[in-house]
């Protein structure tokens, strides 16, 4: 086993303790825990685990607008954007970061937009919309709830809002299995076509455990938009057969 004492640059300092292991023999300390060989165990912030997972997914689109408890999510996925191929974001505000990943996924590309309870308030107008247009590439929303409140104005329980846009809401139960539930999200998503909400509180998002690595998916896809006036333009002579394909 390896252990890897905290390591400090330029931006930030992440993980006290990055634990390394594979089997019984040693590893050599890699450069950043994300980019952990498969089958490594890994100590990951729970954040990190999320960001393990749709780097697991093959996504390449990741937006985002900071705000406890889900802020780790997108600069874990910052460190690492380079040497996986993936376009980052730091939005202006929530909203802009779903459309953002919105429109990658419906250029076909696998993307990820993450943001704390209070965020999901300003995505609801696009996210409901969304729903009825449904989606091409993976889209996962993650939400960080806040629940107790520790950092935030007020609690939500925004799996309502799933509910409210009928689109699958995912839960995990622990820190492993957040990653693994992120890097099933995606191909949920495109067998439904539809995004793909996961929730996660602050008991996941800012605990750690070891967590095992997987296989990258290599997902080689050209990014296209095709025009499709009745499925993309939500006036309400679409939005009725839209939503009879959304209820069935």
């Amino acid at each position: 086993m390896i252990i890897e004492e905290e390591k400090v640059n330029n931006r930030r300092s992440y993980s006290s303790y990055n634990i390394v292991q594979k089997g019984d023999s040693e590893m050599p300390v890699v450069e950043d825990p994300l980019l952990a060989p498969p089958g490594s165990k890994v100590l990951y912030l729970g954040n990190e685990a999320v960001a393990r997972g749709a780097i697991e997914a093959g996504a390449k689109v990741a937006t985002s607008y900071p705000g406890t408890p889900a802020s780790e999510i997108l600069s874990s996925l910052a460190r690492v954007a380079k040497k996986v191929g993936m376009y980052v974001e730091w939005a202006v505000n929530e909203k802009v970061a779903f459309e953002v990943a919105f429109a990658a996924s419906l250029a076909n590309v696998r993307a990820i937009m993450s943001c704390k309870h209070l965020g999901v308030n300003w995505i609801s107008d696009a996210l409901l919309v969304a729903a009825y247009t449904g989606v091409n590439g993976g889209l996962v929303i993650v939400s960080a709830d806040d629940t107790h409140p520790y950092s935030s104005q007020n609690a939500e329980d925004t799996r309502y809002y799933t509910k409210l846009a009928k689109i699958p809401c995912l839960e995990p139960s622990d820190i492993p299995e957040a990653k693994e539930i992120v890097k099933y999200g995606f191909k949920l998503s495109e067998t439904l076509q539809l995004p793909v909400y996961v929730r996660i509180t602050q008991r996941i998002s800012h605990s750690k455990s070891d967590v095992t690595v997987g296989e990258v998916e290599k997902v080689n896809r050209e990014a296209r938009f095709e025009k499709d006036f009745k499925r993309y333009v939500m006036i309400a002579t679409y939005s009725k057969e839209r939503q009879r394909v959304l209820n069935k």
